[in-house]
């Protein structure tokens, strides 16, 4: 039997769950996206100075510098939102007045470095480490967020690094949180009360304030306006104030540390769930089971159920009128399962590293399923509480979570007891595996019907990384097809005889259950799920799908494809960013197709099937396909955000008019946009053009990519299109900056890049722009390089003249020769024509160029070797007087003479 996969180790889902407290003394890895690390440089100036040691001793350059750079990229962007152009960041460890600071270097600000007082870091008591990457994590949001071309505010820039290391767990000990002052009283200040920002307007809301200080000058009512709902920052900071009195008003006082500072102790600022539950994913359950401890202890406290010292532990129930008075009580009993859970997760990972192959048996087995089964048990409590609705005053859809939660934990335990031990002999493999798959059944048919209605990322992510890939490892158990799709199966194995759970699921999607009828038009069409294909065809070869999910993802591609064109096609005029936006869902259904086909793969290489396998060989045309596709629609979501025909053309914008009049009346003058915003303009064209040359590289490091050579052939092609792009655009900035020299050179670049023709494809007018390419843009790109390349050469020369005038001015050069004799040059600027010398008075006598005489002679009567003699023809002699004939008089001879003869 093949080993359990190591996505069974990831968190459980579970509802509704209290904000819990980040742990003070580790780092959490957020890795939703993997983004590029730039390059990372270490200086110490003193080896021997004891800061320097500690920091070593403390910090593993190789792991934690790129872990925080992916946890502030993390925090701050998306993998497809424009970031800054930062190149490379320098560590320098010196000892001088201060704590730390980052700086551009003279040349190039897009080099950073990050200076750190090693005399600070040697003064370091307690916990060094955590210390040190607090202040690095600090330090790396300001290599990396935006800054409203440098007029931000101070405070939230500061505020936004601090935030950032708040959510990535490494807050410092001293920090405390408070409402007094203003807002942007800066650093952890600022930090919390943007971390209310977030629970309040939900996940993104920093990201999108960042992406607001990307352009334009800073403007704090329309920033604030635009990512908290039209609301003003004062206003906001009013309500944090009275929010954070009423939370400290009903918890616990704050202690206070050795040196006297007050930090939060119950009252930690509140977390998005779904972000803090990120955690699990590194299986740190140790400490995620402490925290859970520590809320229950609390909630114990303040509901009077806690137990006293030194008295015996007595159980108390809690019962439905006391989850109808106080929700509280509905935490307790979520939390005490999720504790349980928690408990058996941290079993598993201490033991799963075993060297005897038998996997983990005996008593550590059966104290896993215990802890599970007590899990199930506290979330079926809570299930029959919340049904007495008219005193637990609790709703369908809290009885559909706490049941989806429930059948959870219950399949969670049947698979412990089926994968690696427990088993009964007088059951077939198939009957040992139909409660595990019930129990899914039950929470992914719930789950995908609250996500079907409410769309909410929680419920997608539930599906995805637990329920779906537990279910397509039991059905393999039970000998089910792989091409069965999960839906599917969950709808087999629903429990249909519960007529109440029954009606509320169809209550929240009438299609939970059956299929959707067939679409009566287009605008039907484009909502409802496609006809699930059964093959692919990548470059003339056609490829069966072998697992069922690879094909519900490609229909969901087809889908969401479907519904970008026909959006394309009716807001043409809408903006670039909103067009762009439209790609989210095509780009998320694409990632799951290739998610889904790397899963099936997994599958088979752990069971070693055979290369030459059929199955593998149609995963991987399956995976090469599936994958181009993913990377095909980034690049066309970035060619949307460049503009029009790629940003062949650049164009200065008009700055928007306020709407407000003048007080005058007036209209108001027109202003051109500044160099200052092409220039930004133009870098983040530069920026668009990096990820696609980047992602089109990345389709070369695919497997069997590189083994068509005609394919890598056509991705050079495409590759050389788009650096063609961006020198023609950096040439741009060159303009701007006077530096035609330079565009020059850039546009030559680019005009050699286009040399060799493109590749094309057929591709329909009205498809979303994706990787392919047409021979028309081709054409067009080249024919508008060649002009340009010809006018920036004749500015180039103009300037050399303009050059040497300037210089010829400021000596004061003037022409020796006379004005008559340049009457065709025109006068060099700054040089005043000298008008005293107009002619040469007195004349001289000069030579003119003539032709010599002796050589006609000599032509004319000296014989040359070769040439035939001419025999003279002697005419008859005339009369003087001979009368004219007709009217007429014959014509004479012509005399030949010293200048009778010709050539």
């Amino acid at each position: 039997m093949p080993a359990v996969p190591v996505y069974f180790q990831t968190a459980m889902p579970a509802i509704s769950l209290p904000s819990d407290e980040p742990s003070s003394t580790t780092t959490l890895p957020i890795r939703k996206h993997k983004f590029k690390t730039p390059k990372i440089r270490l200086h110490l100036d003193d080896i021997s100075h004891d800061g320097s040691s500690v920091f070593l001793s403390n910090i593993k350059g190789n792991e934690d510098l790129e872990q925080q750079v992916q946890n502030v990229l993390n925090l701050l962007y998306d993998h497809d939102t424009p970031q800054p152009g930062t190149r490379s960041v320098t560590f320098v460890l010196r000892a001088y007045q201060g704590l730390a600071y980052t700086t551009g270097i003279e040349l190039d600000e897009d080099h950073k470095e990050i200076h750190i007082n090693l005399d600070y870091i040697a003064k370091l008591k307690g916990e060094p480490r955590h210390e040190i990457l607090g202040v690095i994590c600090h330090e790396l949001v300001h290599c990396f967020q935006w800054a409203a071309e440098g007029t931000c505010n101070g405070g939230l820039i500061e505020g936004v690094a601090d935030y950032v290391r708040l959510n990535a767990g490494l807050a410092a000990k001293h920090w405390r949180q408070e409402a007094n002052g203003k807002w942007d009283g800066g650093y952890q200040h600022t930090g919390y009360f943007l971390q209310y920002l977030e629970d309040r307007f939900g996940p993104g809301t920093i990201k999108r304030l960042n992406q607001g200080l990307r352009e334009g000058q800073y403007d704090e009512k329309k920033l604030f306006g635009g990512c908290c709902s039209g609301k003003e920052v004062e206003q906001l900071w009013k309500d944090y104030g009275e929010d954070l009195a009423k939370r400290k008003g009903s918890d616990e006082q704050p202690s206070k540390t050795e040196e006297g500072k007050t930090i939060p102790t119950d009252t930690p600022p509140k977390f998005d769930y779904s972000n803090h539950r990120e955690a699990l994913l590194i299986g740190d359950y140790n400490v995620y089971r402490t925290q859970l401890s520590r809320q229950l202890l609390a909630i114990r406290k303040r509901l009077g159920r806690a137990t006293a010292k030194k008295e015996k532990f007595a159980k108390k129930e809690i019962s439905a009128s006391d989850v109808g008075s106080n929700l509280e009580f509905v935490h307790l009993l979520l939390l005490t399962a999720e504790r349980a859970w928690a408990h058996a997760m941290f079993m598993k990972t201490s033991h799963g590293e075993d060297t005897n192959g038998k996997g983990i048996t005996g008593s550590t087995r059966s104290h896993i399923i215990s802890r599970l089964s007590k899990a199930a048990k506290t979330a079926g409590q809570l299930v029959e509480l919340l049904n007495d609705r008219g005193i637990s005053k609790a709703n369908d859809q809290d009885v559909l979570e706490a049941r989806a939660y429930r059948s959870s934990l219950a399949g969670a335990e049947e698979f412990e007891k089926h994968s690696e031990g427990q088993r009964d002999p007088e059951q077939s493999n198939d009957q040992r595996w139909q409660p595990c798959l019930r129990n899914y059944a039950e929470a992914r048919v719930i789950y995908a019907a609250l996500y079907e209605r409410d769309r909410k990322e929680v419920y997608r992510d539930i599906l995805a990384n637990t329920i779906d890939p537990t279910i397509r490892y039991a059905a393999y158990q039970a000998h089910l097809s792989r091409t069965i799709a999960i839906p599917t199966i969950a709808k087999r194995y629903f429990p249909s005889e519960d007529k109440e759970l029954v009606g509320l699921v169809e209550q929240v999607d009438q299609y939970a259950l059956k299929d959707k009828p067939v679409p009566k038009n287009d605008e039907d069409k484009q909502s409802s799920p496609q006809d699930v294909p059964n093959s692919v065809t990548w470059r003339g070869r056609k490829a069966n799908i072998v697992d069922a999910s690879i094909g519900q993802a490609l229909a969901t591609v087809t889908a969401a494809e479907a519904r970008l064109r026909s959006y394309l096609t009716s807001n043409e005029t809408a903006s670039n960013r909103d067009k762009a936006a439209a790609y989210d869902d095509v780009l998320t259904a694409s990632q799951d197709a290739a998610d889904a086909t790397k899963r099936a793969t997994d599958e088979l290489e752990k069971e070693r099937v055979d290369e030459g396998d059929p199955r593998m060989q149609d995963l991987r045309v399956t995976s090469l396909a599936v994958n181009y596709g993913l990377i095909s629609w980034r690049v066309g979501r970035n060619r949307i955000l460049i503009g029009d025909d790629d940003g062949l053309s650049f164009s200065a914008l008009q700055p928007k008019k306020p709407k407000r009049p003048r007080k005058d009346g007036r209209p108001y003058p027109e202003k051109e946009e500044p160099r200052s915003r092409k220039l930004a303009r133009l870098r983040e064209r530069v920026v668009l053009y990096d990820a696609t040359i980047q992602s089109i590289n990345s389709v070369k490091d695919l497997r069997g990519a590189m083994r068509d050579a005609a394919f890598v052939t056509e991705l050079d092609g495409k590759e050389a299109y788009f650096r063609a792009l961006k020198c023609l655009n950096i040439s741009y900035s060159h303009s701007l900056l006077d530096g035609h020299l330079n565009a020059l050179a850039l546009l030559q670049r680019a005009n050699e890049l286009l040399s060799d023709p493109s590749p094309s494809d057929a591709t329909a007018s009205d498809t979303p722009p994706t990787l392919h390419l047409t021979s028309s843009s081709a054409e067009a790109a080249q024919k508008h390089i060649s002009a340009l390349l010809s006018r920036t050469h004749a500015l180039v020369e103009l300037h050399k003249l303009d050059a040497n005038a300037r210089v010829a001015a400021e000596k004061n050069m003037t022409s020796a020769f006379p004005l008559v004799q340049n009457l065709n040059a025109y006068p060099t600027p700054g040089v005043q024509v000298d008008l005293k010398n107009l002619v040469q008075y007195p004349p001289k006598v000069q030579p003119v160029p003539v032709k010599p005489l002796f050589l006609d002679v000599a032509w004319n009567y000296i014989d040359y070797p070769g040439r035939e003699k001419e025999v003279p023809v002697k005419a008859a002699a005339t009369p003087a007087d001979e009368l004219m004939v007709n009217g007429g008089q014959e014509e004479q001879p012509k005399k030949r003479g010293w200048f009778g003869f010709g050539r």
